[in-house]
């Protein structure tokens, strides 16, 4: 009967591990995002690298890696904001200078790219766009390989 009953136990025991281990977030994701005046600032998670576009001193690049975290947080409000079956290309506001942004993404052998260009109007589709930039550039700039970056001099017209 103790064998029976270790038995099931070890049986419920493997099925709830394997439960709680499931994980949706693709192992292949990664993307580059393109983003500011003539989508010159870039992270490339394929690479490991970020540009910077310091305007009239050119582009720097680093070795820049996103965390484990930080990228499931990325994918998942990709998920959630249905980007994926997002237009391949979205007229926005337009402004000069132009600017806009760019993703090329890869998940489940899969890959999707997306040209936005311009700003945002007050569209739900628009507004969710935008909170997801905001949340890759904000990641990008807390930090500290970003902080040490030179400021960007002068600017474009």
């Amino acid at each position: 009967m103790k064998l029976l009953y270790r038995g099931i136990l070890f049986l419920f025991s493997i099925i709830f591990i394997i439960g709680c281990s499931k994980d949706d977030y693709p192992k292949d994701f990664d993307f580059t995002f393109k983003y500011g005046v003539m989508t010159k600032n870039v992270l490339n998670t394929f690479n490991g690298e970020y540009t910077k576009d310091l305007a009239m001193d050119g582009l720097i690049s680093i070795n820049y890696q996103l965390s484990v975290n930080d990228k499931k947080r990325i994918f998942e409000f990709m998920k959630d904001i249905d980007l994926f079956n997002y237009p391949d290309e979205v007229e926005g506001l337009n402004q000069l200078p132009s600017s806009g942004y760019e993703f090329e993404i890869q998940y489940n052998g899969k890959k999707k790219n997306i040209i936005w260009n311009g700003e945002f109007n007050d569209e739900l589709k628009d507004q969710e766009f935008k909170e997801l930039t905001r949340l890759i550039i904000g990641i990008i700039e807390s930090s500290e390989d970003y902080r040490s970056l030179p400021e960007s001099n002068g600017g474009y017209e």
